[in-house]
């Protein structure tokens, strides 16, 4: 019998070439391990995790974005600075509630950058990033005692003052179904969420655009009373500077509908 111990075996193309197996920690990509898990622990270099979650409880009988606000979403139209408001006196610097809001956001090349502001309980704070093009993510980064925002807390642009986030009351991060890709990366989506909780019936329709171009229904779902997960049978693979929004109308109004996604981004 042949000894094959300390044989050196190779994985030929059809043409006889060598060739590697991806891996990730020299285990097989395919199989050891989910790709998403690897990058969530940070395993593969320039990936990261992207996940957005929205809440709108009082939706109309015409398209709006899944967001606290209500109505379709601002966009700025230039980078500019952006005006922080709350709405109770205990979300101040020294005090009980949100000592300061933490902004992730793009500028109007689509760089990626955050900025933390203090909050002026009762109040508002004009942010020093004066750079401001895309909110990504908002949350709170800094708490008092009570270790939550005591009211609502909103991000509206400084000319026009037209909201463009919101934190509720005591939830710590802006909810609202909208995302824009980084300049130099490409978004993958691999599951959708949706649910409606009040017998309206309401349709849920994910919308993207773009840096030129329409607002384009790339996927739509009619709800009443359930919550769904989506996982698409191969991911949607969205490029730099496009703009995403979860939007949805109700057959009756007053809605309440959450919807979101999540996936990964990479360079």
């Amino acid at each position: 019998m042949t000894n094959l111990k300390n044989v050196d075996a190779n994985l030929l193309t059809p043409s006889g070439v060598p060739y590697g197996v991806k891996h990730v920690g020299n285990k097989p990509r395919v199989n050891a391990m989910p790709y998403m898990w690897d990058i969530a622990e940070g395993n593969i270099a320039n990936h990261w995790i992207a996940r957005t979650f929205g809440h709108n409880s009082n939706v109309g009988t015409s398209l709006e974005t899944v967001a606290h606000a209500g109505g379709l979403l601002n966009r700025l139209a230039a980078a500019q600075a952006v005006i922080v408001s709350c709405e109770s006196a205990a979300d101040s610097a020294g005090s009980a509630g949100a000592q300061s809001i933490m902004l992730s956001y793009l500028n109007a090349s689509y760089s990626p950058k955050t900025t933390e502001v203090p909050t002026a309980g009762g109040s508002y704070v004009i942010t020093t990033a004066t750079d401001i093009f895309r909110i990504n993510g908002a949350r709170v980064s800094a708490v008092g005692a009570d270790r939550q925002n005591a009211g609502e807390i909103t991000i509206a642009s400084a000319a026009g003052g037209n909201i463009i986030g919101t934190i509720a009351e005591g939830e710590g991060v802006d909810h609202t179904a909208a995302w824009t890709v980084p300049a130099g990366t490409t978004l993958y989506i691999t599951a959708f969420t949706g649910s409606e909780d009040s017998s309206k019936g309401t349709e849920i329709s994910f919308y993207m655009r773009t840096e030129t171009g329409p607002w384009l229904s790339q996927l739509e779902g009619n709800l009443i009373d359930t919550f769904v997960w989506f996982n698409p049978s191969a991911p949607f693979v969205i490029p730099a500077k496009t703009e995403i929004e979860i939007r949805a109308k109700s057959n009756l109004g007053g809605a309440d509908v959450t919807a979101g996604f999540e996936g990964w981004f990479e360079e």
